[in-house]
């Protein structure tokens, strides 16, 4: 994972866990280009 994404690691996986946010609101807010890397991050 680049740099940038372990950055919002943590504030990515608290927005997803919070389930207040769909998904793809989720990576619009932070820039994630696909849900491949969004479960990425979710994952590290």
């Amino acid at each position: 994972m680049t740099e940038k994404y372990r950055k919002i690691a943590p504030l990515v996986k608290t927005s997803y866990e919070s389930k207040n946010l769909p998904i793809e609101e989720i990576m619009k807010a932070f820039n994630i280009g696909s849900k491949a890397t969004f479960y990425k991050i979710i994952k590290s």
